[in-house]
This record gives structure tokens, C-alpha cells and sequence, in this order.
């Protein structure tokens, strides 16, 4: 998953200021807060959950939120990951809109492709998206 991020990084870079210097300013800045999080994360879950617990756990980080803080935490951890998850669902949606218009531009399809897909249907021409 952490390749992809990389590897779509520079579809929005029409769209941003300066991005041969902001996209790999954002991208390690990115890959390093979001490995702080996944760090700090794993030791707050191995120093609130005991060993045993979690060798059998199937979800550790709302194990350690009801353990530190009760069972309503373990339900609101649970209730953000599902969010969070719809959340990434929605950015990849939104973000694979932007590719097909983008490789058109770019020249990486063929001349026909380009052009449009059904003739005389001037919504699949990419010069209009």
C-alpha cells in the first residue's frame, strides 16, 4: 500500500504550486509522520495490552483503548478505523478520476484512445476531460 501512495503521488501535480519542490517535500514529510504514528501506536498497544492478550487479539488497537480507557474506547477505535477506512476509499475514487485525463496528456495511449473512444461521442474525447 505505501508503494502505491508513492507511485500516485505526482497525478495531482498540475494541480499543486511549485511541484517539483512540494511533491517530494510532501512525500517524506508524509512517509515520516506517518511512520511516527505506526511507531508510537505499536508501543502504546504493546505497553497497554499484556502478551497473551495480544497473541490472540484479532484487533490490538481497540484491545488497548479498553484497556486503557474502557470499553467505550475499544467501540470508538473501532468506529474511526471504519471511518478512516471509507475515508482512504474516497481519496482513491477521487484520485483515480484524475489518471485517465492525465496519461491522455501525457501521450502514454495510443493516438486513437486519445481521441475518444466511441465516434461521434464527444464526452470520451480527453481533450475535454
Amino acid at each position: 500500500m505505501g508503494v502505491h501512495r508513492h507511485r500516485v503521488a505526482t497525478v495531482p501535480a498540475e494541480d499543486v504550486d511549485s511541484p517539483e519542490r512540494t511533491i517530494p517535500r510532501a512525500t517524506i514529510v508524509g512517509t515520516a509522520v506517518t511512520a511516527a504514528v505506526y511507531v508510537l501506536g505499536t508501543v502504546a498497544v504493546f505497553a497497554a495490552v499484556p502478551r497473551q492478550v495480544l497473541v490472540n487479539s484479532t484487533a490490538p488497537f481497540t484491545d488497548a483503548a479498553a484497556a486503557m480507557f474502557g470499553g467505550w474506547a475499544g467501540t470508538a477505535v473501532a468506529l474511526g478505523a471504519s471511518v478512516s477506512a471509507f475515508g482512504a476509499l474516497n481519496g482513491w475514487i477521487l484520485l483515480q478520476g484524475q489518471v485517465p485525463p492525465a496519461v491522455a496528456r501525457d501521450g502514454l495511449v495510443p493516438a486513437g484512445v486519445r481521441q475518444g473512444v466511441a465516434p461521434g461521442h464527444p464526452g470520451c474525447r480527453a481533450d475535454r476531460l
